[in-house]
């Protein structure tokens, strides 16, 4: 699946009414990024593992709520990655920079 295909499945499944969509989006990102976050911290703190197929789903999840953002805000994951990439490499104190041997 593309995600032009995505992005269009997703609008198929998503309030029309604008004021729904403003918090939907966003409170779904946040509640999801959080099951991925326990998933984590039950493996960290209680050596529980990790079911990786829960984390598939829940990361899906995830990505079903950032398209729903990005649909609502006319632009496209391409657009983002793009904007996050300059952000980061314009970042001069090295923290996304790879460990170099």
């Amino acid at each position: 699946m593309t995600w032009e295909e995505y992005s269009k499945w997703v609008s198929t499944r998503m309030f029309t009414d604008p004021d729904k969509m403003a918090m939907l989006g966003p409170v779904g990102l946040s509640g999801e990024a959080g099951e991925v976050l326990e998933l984590y911290k039950k493996h960290y703190f209680h050596g529980k593992e990790i079911d990786r197929t829960k984390l598939l789903h829940e990361l899906g999840d995830v990505v079903f709520y950032l398209t729903a953002i990005l649909n609502m805000e006319g632009w496209n994951l391409e657009l983002v990655m793009r904007a996050n990439n300059i952000k980061l490499e314009n970042r001069d104190d090295g923290r996304y920079k790879a460990d170099k041997p």
